[in-house]
């Protein structure tokens, strides 16, 4: 009985040499052996191939989603650093080109509203306006002393909308001016932000 379990021992242990080597062989081939076609079945061939395959497709999809999110992530953090110094800068004017510009919130009127609280503009070039409600707009000019000198009027609809007095050539040089806008159509007015640009 001994003589059969001693066979039965080695063969076992004989069996599992074998197999550890076969595996560790496989594990360290580097793909300069050849390997035979008629070893290998249509079924395993077919799952090493979609295997193959699927790791190929998985890597590149991998890579670009990273990517993908990187870029996101820095569009993102662009964007905030953006929206924080137009924050920043909302009520104090800042150097914008040949211009100074100044910034304003959230204005919700329902016939008109001065831009700024009735603040004066030195040579006042134009006011930029982000309107989400849709009505048309006038925008009235008047002088520090509350002449009146013309208007611009928007297109109805949301969006940005832009008055340029100083293309029109209606505001002389060297005076002051405010802005007061006026409500065209029914409903209240809902102006997300807006930019005044002047002293140019």
């Amino acid at each position: 009985m001994e003589k059969k379990t001693f066979i039965k021992r080695l063969f076992v242990t004989a069996f599992s040499v074998a197999t550890i080597l076969g595996v560790s062989n496989t594990a360290l081939a580097d793909g300069s052996e050849e390997i035979d076609d008629n070893e290998i079945s249509d079924d395993q061939l077919d799952q090493e191939i979609n295997f193959e395959s699927y790791d190929y497709a998985l890597k590149p999809l991998m890579e670009s989603s990273q990517s993908e999110q990187s870029m996101s992530t820095l569009v993102e953090t662009q964007i905030e650093a953006q929206m924080e110094a137009q924050a920043a800068s909302d009520g104090k004017p800042y150097a914008y080109g040949k211009y100074t510009g100044v910034n304003f919130s959230r204005y919700s009127f329902k016939t008109s509203k001065w831009v700024r609280g009735g603040a004066t503009f030195k040579n006042l070039s134009c006011i930029d306006m982000e309107n989400s409600s849709g009505q048309s707009l006038e925008v009235r000019v008047y002088d520090s002393t509350g002449k009146y000198y013309g208007k611009g009027v928007t297109a109805k609809g949301s969006g940005w909308r832009s008055v340029n007095f100083e293309s029109a050539g209606i505001l002389p040089k060297g005076k002051s001016y405010k802005i007061k806008l006026v409500n065209l159509g029914s409903g209240t007015v809902s102006l997300k932000q807006g930019t005044v640009l002047y002293n140019y």
